[in-house]
């Protein structure tokens, strides 16, 4: 962790700012699965001990310490949570198991589970979603369009989204093979694009543009 560490949220023992990132030794050995920061105060759940920790501002309770009291290292979240490693010894009448922990102000939040299940894991890697595209169809649709023309909804949601997006505007119009010897871009297909874009008579499409 590093940054801020003036209410002790980043685990280090102390109450310093930290411009470099340093490993949180309390923590040392363990996985963390899920991290949620507030305002001033971090949380961590580590399923192999079936345990929330809390570190950083508690003036407001948000530790779940049943103190107020600040804290710069890991203080375990006092709660029935149970471990997924100790299933068996599991007493639905006592026990719940973290499902997912939030934060956010100054507080705490965490889903639980009666049943035993899987705990979000942040640490798996999840398909990254490619950005919507600025299509040659789009632009051929928006030139066509007359200052009387009504605009279809679906056109009309596509153009806000993909004109506003950086990423869209970048990946319009990529080339699809390159090399460490030349850009990526095709401005063959970025200059008729940007040409059509320039002649568009509808003013509130060229106004959105």
């Amino acid at each position: 962790t590093f940054g801020h560490g003036r209410y002790g949220q980043l685990g280090h023992s102390n109450f310093n700012d930290v411009s470099v990132p340093r490993t949180v030794l309390d923590l040392c050995g363990s996985k963390v699965t899920q991290l949620a920061c507030g305002r001033g105060h971090t949380v961590v759940f580590i399923p192999s001990r079936g345990q929330l920790y809390s570190f950083g501002q508690g003036m407001s309770g948000q530790l779940g310490t049943k103190n107020l009291h600040n804290s710069n290292t890991p203080q375990v979240v006092l709660g029935p949570w149970q471990s997924h490693e100790a299933a068996k010894h599991y007493d639905p009448n006592v026990h719940t198991y973290v499902k997912e922990v939030f934060a956010g102000g100054d507080a705490t939040f965490a889903t639980v589970m009666k049943e035993f299940g899987a705990s979000e894991d942040y640490c798996l890697k999840l398909p990254l979603k490619a950005p919507l595209l600025i299509e040659e169809e789009t632009i051929n649709q928006m030139s066509s369009l007359g200052e009387e023309d009504m605009v279809d909804d679906d056109l009309f949601t596509s153009i806000e989204t993909t004109f506003s997006s950086s990423a869209c505007w970048n990946m319009a119009f990529e080339k699809s093979v390159t090399s460490k010897h030349s850009h990526n871009i095709d401005y063959r297909i970025a200059e008729s694009a940007i040409a059509k874009l320039g002649r568009l008579q509808k003013n509130s499409l060229d106004d959105m543009v």
